[in-house]
């Protein structure tokens, strides 16, 4: 959990989007060879695209009631909510990063999107994948 000072702890559930950002290739990331009836498609790694709290952020006081921090920290000027849904999404992103095969999954997902794509608007062609 997190701790604000030690009187607080919070608890929630961070959502982690691993997956290839398609959006960061460029043209030069694919080479069509008409002769040859190849495509190759130069791969960026997966990466962490997104990270972002779900749903509600408890937390505990030292008394042990469960508050919603939302309406806890309205009467406050809310750094301490924003600085502990920053280290939960931190904590989260550690967890994630430390999990190679869900960035292996992700990758391997997205190369049978593109050859699937490629089947449908080069049928005959063949595709290589590569990494940058």
């Amino acid at each position: 959990g997190f701790f604000v000072g030690d009187e607080l702890r919070a608890r929630g559930i961070v959502r982690v989007d691993v997956g290839v950002d398609l959006q960061a290739m460029t043209s030069e990331d694919i080479v069509v060879d008409d002769v040859r009836q190849q495509i190759a498609v130069f791969l960026p790694e997966a990466e962490i695209l997104d990270s972002s709290l779900y749903g509600e952020l408890d937390v505990e006081s030292k008394k042990g009631v469960w508050l919603n921090i939302r309406d806890l920290f309205s009467r406050d000027d809310g750094a301490d909510y924003n600085r502990a849904v920053q280290e939960l999404i931190s904590t989260s992103q550690s967890a994630a990063l430390a999990q190679s095969e869900v960035f292996t999954q992700a990758r391997a997902g997205t190369v049978d999107l593109i050859q699937l794509v490629a089947a449908s608007l080069a049928p005959g062609y063949q595709v290589e994948i590569r990494g940058r």
